[in-house]
């Protein structure tokens, strides 16, 4: 069953009162306590996203931005040209994946891309299935980690040549027939200094 966020719950919802009540030809007050109870449930839905951003920075470090709805691999791109830096000034990344065999129907263009643009990046995948998964995305630049497990919390790290450190964060991404389902956003993240430190011994652990 498809993941529906709270604000489409309420968006879909309003439409289907104004539907109802049109219909039904219920009057004024009813008609405005509906939409009054739809309205506070979209800034609970908002409040609700705050402080789940609050309770992650908490965690891990500096909630730089974060997308409710992201894009498989784009939106963490999105997120570092929107930190001021371009793709030719990322030098590694290590890329978590729920399921290798379905990420590569997304990971091929835009790796592709990538290593257009800077022929020195590294880009680590690490996920469930094998390598020949995404024979057809072999490259000099891409390095494939296969687990037996699917990982469903991601984790991932982007190194800038300056020395400088991102974590692109997902709470939740799945995969089912190549319909990618975020429960619970993405989040990119200056990471405090312990927060990096563990995260990059759980992901080097991931590659052994």
């Amino acid at each position: 069953m498809k993941y529906l966020k709270l604000n489409d719950v309420v968006f879909y919802s309003f439409l289907i009162w104004i539907l109802i009540s049109g219909g039904l030809k219920v009057d004024n007050f009813i008609f405005w306590i509906g939409n009054f109870t739809l309205l506070s449930l979209f800034f609970i839905g908002l409040l609700y996203s705050k402080y789940l951003s609050y309770l992650i920075s908490k965690q891990y470090g500096k909630v730089l931005s974060n997308y409710n709805d992201p894009k498989p691999f784009t939106s963490m791109i999105n997120a570092i040209s929107k930190a001021g830096y371009k793709a030719n000034d990322i030098k590694e990344i290590d890329f978590i994946s729920y399921d290798l065999n379905q990420s590569c129907n997304y990971i091929k263009p835009i790796a592709k891309r990538l290593v257009s643009t800077n022929d020195t990046i590294k880009i680590n995948i690490i996920g469930y299935g094998d390598k020949a998964s995404c024979q057809d995305i072999s490259n000099d630049n891409l390095n494939y980690f296969p687990l037996d497990i699917r990982l469903s919390e991601h984790k991932n790290l982007v190194y800038m040549d300056d020395g400088t450190t991102f974590l692109w964060y997902e709470p939740n991404h799945k995969i089912k027939d190549n319909t990618h389902y975020f429960k619970g956003g993405g989040y990119f993240i200056e990471p405090a200094k312990d927060s990096l430190v563990e995260i990059e011994s759980y992901i080097s652990s991931l590659k052994a």
